[in-house]
């Protein structure tokens, strides 16, 4: 029975600017949701901005296996961060996590 245990999902746009981005991050955040096993994500340059922060933080609560994120080039902001901050602090297996490039300092 394999399971998926690496995902790279860079280079998408996770806002909401429009329908099809709203639906790809919903899916996701629903996706982690459900993947137990996942011990990397690489979302680099997805563009999250604040909505698909808010997802995104949703689905990480759940990714309690999870060793590696990558979310560099994000376009995080302060309150983005602030947003998946408490999620990333629930991941006790977390061993690298690399948010380089992002906007931390902006609000």
């Amino acid at each position: 029975n394999a399971r998926l245990t690496g995902l790279r999902f860079a280079g998408n746009d996770l806002t909401d600017s429009d329908e099809a981005d709203s639906v790809r991050a919903m899916c996701l955040a629903d996706w982690l949701g459900q993947a137990h096993g996942l011990t990397a994500l690489d979302l680099t340059d997805s563009r999250l901005h604040l909505a698909g922060a808010h997802l995104l933080a949703g689905g990480l609560r759940h990714a309690t296996c999870l060793l590696e994120l990558r979310l560099q080039g994000c376009g995080l902001t302060r309150p983005g961060f602030q947003a998946i901050g408490r999620s990333i602090a629930q991941l006790t297996a977390l061993k690298h996590l690399d948010l380089s490039n992002n906007l931390l300092a902006a609000d």
